[in-house]
């Protein structure tokens, strides 16, 4: 890039340069919370902040000042390879400490020998741009997967985030779905994962407000929280704003 695009660029981005600065440390200090925990309402209200900048700001931000940006995300992998010829009746990719509590992904099987593929590592990382981080597939139901981003949108724009409003496709209805399947409460500081069956139906009811409680589609959001503002390259993009002011 030559350096008079660059300083446009850097000029045109300066005001949604600021407010990442701000965003991100919301974001930590959110997810970071202790006594209390965040509740689903915290996590739920994230949907905003992670929707405008992976969707829209983070790769113009970045671009003037350390240029292309990636993700450091959990690997999925070796449960897409698995799914496709033992499809998972539910599962979470998660990989996050929350809460104080690491947890490396929920699933459930239909038997009662869990799967646990010979490439799985709680521990690996893969290295993403920010759209293919978007269409990672973090969580799956029936065999079905759903994207990092379609998670944020549903939250943002269906379930409360930024609006409410009814769930309009397959997708949007697996997610509410998931939302009554499983969650995480926590006791004395220990996690205590719930499943519960998925609704069958797709008629929606409302859901049970429990601010101990956190269903699984919340906790991708806060595990995508999570992944985002520890990634190399998002705390080195940090840096060069903070420098430039």
């Amino acid at each position: 890039m030559d350096e008079s695009k660059r300083q446009g660029l850097l000029s045109k981005t300066r005001v949604a340069a600021t407010t990442l600065l701000d965003d991100l440390s919301y974001i930590r200090r959110t997810i970071e919370a202790t006594a209390p925990y965040p509740d689903a309402g915290d996590v739920r209200r994230l949907s905003n902040l992670l929707r405008r900048i992976l969707f829209t700001d983070l790769v113009p931000i970045a671009a003037p000042r350390i240029g292309k940006i990636s993700l450091n995300m959990p690997d999925a992998k070796p449960f897409i390879v698995s799914n496709r010829t033992n499809p998972l009746p539910l599962f979470s990719l998660l990989g996050a400490p929350i809460f104080g509590t690491y947890i490396a992904a929920v699933w459930q099987e239909n038997s009662a020998r869990p799967r646990l593929p010979n490439t799985y590592n709680p521990g690996s990382r893969v290295e993403l741009t920010v759209g293919s981080a978007l269409k990672q597939s973090v969580i799956c139901l029936g065999g079905k997967w759903i994207t990092r981003g379609e998670v944020i949108k549903y939250i943002a724009n269906v379930a409360g985030g930024v609006h409410s409003s009814h769930s309009k496709n397959d997708t949007e209805r697996r997610l509410m779905d998931i939302r009554y399947a499983g969650s995480v409460t926590f006791s004395d500081q220990m996690p205590i994962i719930q499943f519960g069956r998925a609704t069958a139906s797709v008629a929606e009811k409302p859901i049970d407000i429990d601010p101990s409680s956190i269903d699984f589609v919340l906790l991708e959001l806060f595990s995508t929280a999570y992944f985002m503002t520890s990634s190399p390259d998002v705390v080195r993009l940090e840096a060069a704003i903070n420098d430039s002011h």
